[in-house]
């Protein structure tokens, strides 16, 4: 005679996983990886990955605050030196105890990298497109100051 039980155990039809690891990396996740490879091959990455973290958090060079219109009556009032380059001018304005420098005109002597070199603690006050000299950092052009942080 056919017997047909209405409840039966449905764990029987689950795959049953013992679980003797102790945790993840044990279970093959990185199993055998870090011992597979060499110690100096891990100290070598590691100090690569710092190298290009500290090369990548230098500053180049003063950071560029932007173009700034200028005019007859200097938004900038200390004049320092023609031709200046940036670092040059930004060593006036250190001197001057000043928080901003700028270069400005730099078609005046045929150098793409030097300007009129002028400071002050305040920064002028109209923001305009420009001061695209073409050379290694900006310039401003007549009546143009490119200017920079003296920090």
């Amino acid at each position: 005679m056919y017997t047909h039980t209405p409840y039966y155990n449905m764990n029987q039809y689950r795959p049953h996983y013992r679980s003797t690891y102790k945790n993840r990396f044990e279970m093959g996740f990185m199993s055998g990886l870090l011992s597979s490879v060499p110690l100096p091959v891990i100290i070598g990455g590691v100090l690569l990955v710092v190298v290009i973290a500290v090369i990548a958090s230098r500053k180049t060079g003063p950071e560029y605050v932007g173009c700034y219109q200028d005019g007859p009556q200097r938004t900038m009032p200390t004049y320092h030196m023609h031709p200046a380059t940036r670092d040059q001018c930004r060593e006036k304005a250190k001197q001057a105890k000043h928080k901003y420098f700028a270069l400005q005109y730099w078609p005046g002597d045929g150098n793409k990298e030097t300007g009129h070199c002028f400071s002050s603690n305040d920064l002028p006050p109209e923001k305009i497109d420009g001061c695209q000299s073409g050379g290694a950092y900006p310039v401003g052009g007549g009546y143009q100051n490119a200017v920079y942080k003296t920090n």
